[in-house]
């Protein structure tokens, strides 16, 4: 999970937690930490199932993110579904995030139980 908003992040943690009690994951504040992340880590690829990105945060949002992680030699997230998870209704953000091919898919928060729950087929 990669959002700045730490209330959203709570919520998002009990919601999957709540469907998938063994589920681990990270959460990271800003696209700059994921980067930071994959450097001290050198992994060439994250073994993530599902990534949720958040557009707009500090030092380093979503979208550029998305560019850095296409710049890389191997795309981290390569085998995941990564969705992006924003309260923005800016056509341009939806349109902008559909040009990415690592992109699953474009959801509103919150994440609810329903929408978890179908997105990890459960």
């Amino acid at each position: 999970m990669i959002d700045d908003d730490e209330i959203f992040n709570y919520l998002h943690e009990s919601v999957i937690r709540s469907l998938l009690p063994d589920a681990q994951f990270l959460i990271f504040k800003s696209g700059l930490d994921v980067m930071t992340f994959l450097q001290n880590n050198l992994a060439p690829q994250v073994d993530a199932d599902i990534v949720f990105l958040d557009i707009r945060m500090p030092d380093m949002d979503g979208f550029g993110l998305l560019h850095a992680l296409e710049k890389l030699p191997h795309h981290p997230f390569l085998k995941a579904k990564v969705y992006i998870l924003s309260s923005t209704l800016d056509e341009r953000d939806l349109e902008k995030a559909k040009s990415f091919q690592c992109v699953t898919d474009f959801i509103g928060k919150p994440l609810t139980i329903e929408l978890c729950s179908k997105l990890l087929s459960i």
